[in-house]
């Protein structure tokens, strides 16, 4: 069976890599999934960098670097869907 993340996972590895406070208690996973990782989250190329990475380490896999190129937009929910998508080949 082909590991995957989920809301709840990229939930944990933004708030870890995130050295500002941002308060993601209180937002549902569908309004989450929604979030752009640069406008809404304030995150650069580094720091999504650290999200990949936190997610690599939790889980135990490797992410291809395509993870940043597959993706439709900056949203979270897209984020894992490349990420996922990375772990299914």
């Amino acid at each position: 069976m082909t590991k995957k993340i989920n809301a709840s996972d990229m939930r944990r590895a933004v708030l870890y890599v995130s050295n500002r406070e941002i308060n993601l208690q209180n937002v549902s996973d569908d309004d989450f999934l929604r979030m752009d990782m640069c406008k809404d989250l304030r995150m650069g190329n580094i720091r999504m960098a650290n999200v990949a990475i936190e997610l690599e380490r939790v889980h135990g896999f490797d992410l291809p670097m395509k993870v940043f190129y597959v993706r439709k937009n900056d949203t979270i929910g897209e984020f894992i869907n490349a990420v996922n998508q990375c772990l299914a080949e």
